[in-house]
């Protein structure tokens, strides 16, 4: 059975309401075993230290797989980020666009930006990840904007793939994770309609064990969802009962 995670933005509405553990019990309960957490602007609005976090998850049979930052809305110092996240018991740190990606100069300026992180990464006992979106897989030159971030990315940097902006852009995702398996470390496991729309696991078009199957190095599989037809608690269920019949 594939471990499952789940990130943080899918249930933010519920937890902002009813609180982030009581939340976290519910959902580890329904087989989910990792938090991919979203903490923006550091650590300090969980009012807890690493080692309580990670507690607390362990306390649940849950434990954070790492921790996903934007550029613009970060507002602390990353080597605390990064060290908060070694000692929860994270492996990853993430990042996902900013800005758009017009010139090959555009490309180069946000590698040399992910490349001084990948060094602090590295410094603090983690990995650098990249989280594309759909700007990441349009032409540029002749060439996608993934390949080309590829070309000039920091090796130890990875890739967290996100299977619905790809194929929002017409990429043929399998294809695209057999490529490049060096690079993928994690999965967003974000599932497509027919009509490009947002759904269940089991409601889309993309067939979740091939991907996982076409992924060999991926560590950890993600859930991520923004829509939901019957709500936020019985999507997070029917997802994690569709992955344990894979």
């Amino acid at each position: 059975m594939i471990e499952l995670s789940v990130q943080q933005y899918t249930f933010r509405p519920w937890s902002n309401e009813a609180g982030l553990f009581p939340v976290l019990e519910q959902i580890s309960a329904m087989g989910y075993t990792g938090l991919e957490m979203c903490c923006f602007a550091g650590f300090d609005s969980l009012e807890m230290s690493a080692k309580e976090l990670k507690s607390r998850l362990a306390d649940l049979n849950m434990h954070i797989t790492g921790n996903h930052f934007t550029k613009s809305m970060f507002q602390g110092s990353h080597d605390a980020a990064f060290a908060y996240i070694a000692e929860a018991g994270g492996r990853y740190a993430i990042y996902n666009v900013w800005g758009g990606f017009n010139t090959e100069a555009d490309v180069q300026e946000k590698a040399e930006y992910l490349n001084m992180l990948s060094g602090i990464a590295q410094k603090e006992g983690i990995t650098l990840l990249y989280h594309n979106h759909a700007p990441e897989f349009v032409d540029l030159n002749g060439k996608l904007v993934i390949d080309r971030l590829d070309e000039v990315l920091d090796p130890k940097i990875g890739f967290e793939h996100d299977i619905f902006f790809s194929k929002q852009q017409g990429c043929d995702v399998y294809s695209y994770l057999k490529k490049n398996g060096h690079r993928v470390r994690a999965v967003h496991l974000k599932q497509i309609s027919a009509e490009g729309e947002n759904v269940d696991l089991p409601d889309g078009i993309l067939d979740i064990a091939e991907v996982i199957r076409c992924a060999p190095n991926a560590t950890d599989y993600i859930l991520e969802q923004a829509s939901f037809k019957e709500g936020i608690p019985q999507s997070l269920r029917r997802n994690a009962e569709f992955m344990k019949t894979l």
